[in-house]
């Protein structure tokens, strides 16, 4: 019992730092984010383990991602194929994570 409460405690971590990359689009603050934020980039990433995902998607986003990787393992990120912000485009990742 006390080892699932500490994966829910840390999944809720997980899920908490993937959904701040979104801050600086969902606050429109243009200081703490370049314009591609608010139009979109393109972005292709594919299917499969979360953690190589994350790292895929910090990498393309240019956000910055830190995270103990025992916390995506088992978990799956169904990809990212087209244009998006950066809110849009950590959706999947926060769903992911939960």
């Amino acid at each position: 019992m006390r080892l699932n409460n500490r994966r829910a405690i840390a999944n809720i971590g997980l899920l908490c730092l993937i959904t701040s990359l979104a801050l600086p689009a969902a606050l429109s603050l243009p200081a703490l984010a370049d314009e591609s934020s608010f139009t979109g980039k393109p972005y292709t990433i594919p299917a499969g383990p979360l953690g190589p995902a994350l790292s895929s998607f910090a990498g393309k986003s240019g956000v910055s991602v830190s995270f103990d990787p025992s916390l995506t393992q088992g978990k799956t990120s169904p990809g990212l194929q087209g244009h998006f912000n950066l809110n849009e485009a950590s959706k999947p990742y926060s769903k992911a994570a939960a």
